[in-house]
């Protein structure tokens, strides 16, 4: 820093010598705003200072902050929110009963993921097996029909609540089944998207929508794929 203070000096005394004395008081107030640094403009941002002025950069600089904080925009900051969601997670904390004192020593109970029993169900023994489920839709009023799509293997019905397991879209174009829903207006009819939407390395395209009427009966109706040549290749993400 002294051997800037210096160096301006120098600079000031040479400018008196070639251009005048009469210029020493223009050269000095140059000098001094370049060492001089503004708590809110440091040095570092001559450039923008220079470009925009400091009263833009300040607005700016404080709707950047405000960004970081999710206080953007327009729309007026309920104070409440965060008062409501730390009291939530308070009631999560009692009626698990795990406070910061006591999780990590507290004991945990294996919950899954877990093969799925009997899975096996062409060609071999009825064996336990495991695979990417993207979806799981469960009757509204028998929940031990429930109907699950695997990442390449197509969709699975069971009708005892996971005790056997039956394939329904074996016969279909593209087995990768990324989402299924079932009809509220007709239960025993659900809705397949093919193609998985996660564009990870192994996420396998689709070819469509399937409908399967009496899904729940031995004699399932598969109709499709839906949507032809529009959806060949692409992913299903949701049926709403």
């Amino acid at each position: 820093m002294k051997r800037l203070i210096i160096l301006g000096v120098t600079l000031v005394l040479l400018v008196g010598i070639v251009v005048g004395w009469g210029s020493i008081r223009q050269a000095g107030a140059q000098i001094s705003e370049f060492f001089y640094d503004d708590p809110d403009m440091p040095s570092a941002f001559r450039a923008i200072k220079e470009e925009m002025g400091k009263e833009e950069f300040m607005q700016k600089r404080a709707e950047n902050i405000a960004m970081y904080r999710g206080l953007a925009g327009d729309e007026p900051v309920d104070p409440q929110l965060r008062i409501d969601a730390i009291g939530a997670l308070d009631e999560q904390q009692r009626f698990s009963g795990l406070t910061p004192e006591n999780a990590p020593t507290a004991a945990w109970t294996e919950i899954g993921p877990n093969p799925i029993p009997n899975g096996q169900v062409v060609n071999g023994p009825q064996l336990a097996v495991s695979g990417r489920v993207t979806a799981i839709a469960v009757h509204p009023t028998n929940a031990n029909i429930v109907y699950v799509a695997t990442a390449q293997g197509g969709v699975y019905r069971t009708t005892d609540g996971g005790t056997s397991w039956t394939p329904l879209l074996d016969g279909a174009l593209r087995l990768a089944s990324n989402t299924v829903a079932i009809a509220p207006s007709q239960p025993d009819t659900i809705f397949v998207g093919t193609g998985e939407s996660g564009f990870s390395g192994d996420a396998f395209f689709g070819a469509g929508i399937y409908r399967i009427d009496n899904a729940s009966t031995v004699s399932p109706i598969v109709t499709g794929p839906i949507g032809g040549a529009n959806f060949t290749g692409r992913a299903i993400g949701d049926i709403a």
